[in-house]
């Protein structure tokens, strides 16, 4: 069902630019005004690490506006992908740093 199947890189040095944020939605674009916290992303930040998770969509950001505006959306697949390869280097990492430390131990 796939065709043309490579590697995503992205991984620990994505993920470290990554910056997670807590904010309140304003109103704009249909969005809810509760007062309530969310946690995300923001898609302009994203856009510059992980371009590939940014997409626009077009919309009134006012229920009065005659023309509509491009509007960045992120999909979350990419950033776990960065991230379960994040995980993968780290591991390796981890490894690595286990087998030093074994051979130097050994050493004494």
């Amino acid at each position: 069902m796939k065709k043309d199947v490579r590697p995503y890189r992205n991984g620990v040095q994505a993920v470290l630019g990554v910056q997670p944020c807590i904010f309140k939605y304003n109103g704009l674009y249909n969005t809810p005004t509760d007062g309530r916290d969310v946690i995300g992303l923001i898609a302009n930040q994203l856009q510059g690490i992980i371009p590939e998770a940014i997409f626009t969509v077009k919309g009134k950001l006012r229920s009065g506006d005659t023309e509509e505006t491009e509007i960045l959306h992120y999909d979350l697949a990419p950033v776990v992908m960065a991230s379960v390869n994040a995980i993968r280097e780290l591991v390796g990492t981890v490894d690595d740093l286990r087998r030093r430390v074994t051979r130097l131990e050994n050493e004494q």
